[in-house]
This record gives structure tokens, sequence and C-alpha cells, in this order.
């Protein structure tokens, strides 16, 4: 393996250009390392958590966040071939899941799809069975330039009456 600097590039993102022009962006090392450390730290994620991956490997999100954020932080991270939202509950049931990273439409399929069993619970638990596994959300506010991490949005899911 070559020696790397933290300073050295780890990947080139290219942006679609809609805040500007299309362009290639250099990543590096220690600017990933940072921001997936940073965003679990914020998250409020302890070592031996459980994490679901859901999204592709090629993701920034997924290999940048997900995965570098689990692997410093000592956690388990079950990746899932693709996201289904009613697959995706069970496997936060069944593995325990209580961290998971993604965009806000497949936050909102998690919910749709608990939507049924949580509507057959009464008021007190209707929210409680999905949020002792999903701690918080995430959104994920992109600038390609920054690694993929701008801002993260840490809030609960509140009860339903």
């Amino acid at each position: 393996m070559p020696d790397v600097a933290p300073g050295d590039p780890v990947q080139i993102q290219y942006t679609s250009g809609t805040t500007g022009f299309p362009k290639g962006a250099i990543i590096r090392h220690r600017g990933i390392t940072n921001n997936a450390r940073l965003h679990y730290a914020i998250s409020g994620v302890v070592e031996g958590e459980t994490a679901l991956n859901f999204m592709p490997l090629f993701h920034t999100a997924s290999c940048g966040l997900s995965a570098l954020g689990s692997a410093q932080f000592g956690c388990a991270m079950v990746l899932a071939r693709m996201f289904d939202a009613p697959a995706m509950l069970d496997l936060i049931e069944r593995e325990r899941v209580n961290v998971v990273l993604g965009v806000p439409t497949m936050f909102v399929g998690l919910i749709e799809a608990h939507a049924p069993t949580i509507l057959r619970e009464s008021a007190l638990a209707r929210s409680d069975r999905l949020c002792r596994r999903l701690r918080f959300r995430s959104e994920i506010h992109r600038a390609t330039e920054s690694s993929s991490l701008v801002r993260s949005v840490k809030f609960a899911l509140a009860a339903m009456p």
C-alpha cells in the first residue's frame, strides 16, 4: 500500500453544476474522514451500535459518511442490496439497527411503510417502536466540494396522537 497523507486526494466527485458550472471536485483524505467522524459525533453515535447502510456504496454519503463513520466509531454496519422500505424496517428490527443515514425521501418511505403498524398501536406506542431504533434523522445538504456534509440536523420523531 502506498503512503497516504491527510492532504492527499482520495476521490474526485463530479458535480452537475446546480450551484455553478459542472466540475470535478477533489476530495482529500482529511476532509472525508473528518466529515464522517464529526457527523457520527454530532449525531450521538457510540461505539458498538449498529448502522444500516441502504444507499449505493458509490454514493458519497454511503461510502464517505456511513462506512467511514461506522469504521471510526467501531459500529457494526449492515449493508442492504437496495432500498425497500418494508424490508429496511424488518432489517432495523432484526439487526437492532439504531443508526441510519439517508435522504429525506427514504425516511418518508420508512415512515409510510411503518404507518399500517403504528395505526394499529396505542397512541403512546405509535412512534416508539421506530424511534427506539432510529434515534436520530439527519438531512444531508450536499456540497460536493465539502465531501457531502454541509449541515446535519438532529431531531426526534414526534409522538403521533
